[in-house]
C-alpha cells in the first residue's frame, strides 16, 4: 500500500470559468477559443422555443411522429430504436440502473423541426458564435459534407 498527498486542485469541482452569455462580446469569444481555453456560457438558452416546447412531450411526439431515434446506454450490447411516443412511455416506466438513452447523431436529418427551434434563438442570443460572420469558420467544411464529423446530437433521458 502506498498514500500520497493529493494536490487542493484535484478536489476542485468547479474550475472551467463560466460567464453570463449577455455578457461575452466577439472579443470576449474570440479570446478564449484562441487561447484553447473552454468556456461554460450560462443562460443563453433560457429563453430558445426549443426550451419550452421540448418540455411538453405531446410537442416531441407530435413533431416526431413515427420517427424512429437512436437509442443505447453502457451496459447495452447493441443500439435499439425507438418512436418519441415509445420512448416517453419507456421513460415514464424505467426503473433500471443503466437505462437507455436517445444519443442521435442524425436527429437534425430527421426532424429538421427540431433544429428549426433552436437554431434562430442561437444566433440571437450569442451573436459572437455565427460561422458565417467576419471572425466565424466552420473547419469541418473543407472536408465536405461526406466526410464531416458527426457534430449534432439529440441527447434526452429519464430523470436520474
Amino acid at each position: 500500500c502506498r498514500s500520497f498527498a493529493l494536490q487542493p486542485s484535484w478536489l476542485s469541482t468547479h474550475t472551467v470559468p463560466t460567464l453570463p452569455h449577455n455578457t461575452i462580446t466577439t472579443e470576449t469569444f474570440l479570446d478564449y477559443e484562441e487561447r484553447n481555453i473552454p468556456l461554460l456560457i450560462q443562460g443563453a438558452s433560457t429563453t430558445w422555443a426549443a426550451s419550452h416546447k421540448w418540455k411538453q412531450p405531446n410537442y416531441l411526439i407530435d413533431t416526431c411522429q413515427t420517427t424512429k431515434f437512436r437509442a443505447t446506454s453502457g451496459a447495452a450490447p447493441l443500439p435499439t430504436s425507438f418512436t418519441m411516443q415509445n420512448y416517453i412511455n419507456y421513460c415514464a416506466s424505467s426503473t433500471e440502473e443503466s437505462p437507455l438513452y436517445l444519443f442521435d447523431r442524425s436527429f437534425g436529418y430527421k426532424v429538421p423541426q427540431l433544429l428549426h427551434d433552436f437554431e434562430c434563438d442561437l444566433k440571437r442570443t450569442c451573436p459572437w458564435w455565427d460561422v458565417h460572420s467576419a471572425h466565424g469558420h466552420d473547419l469541418f467544411s473543407v472536408l465536405g459534407e461526406e466526410r464531416r464529423p458527426d457534430h449534432q446530437w439529440l441527447i434526452v433521458g429519464p430523470k436520474r
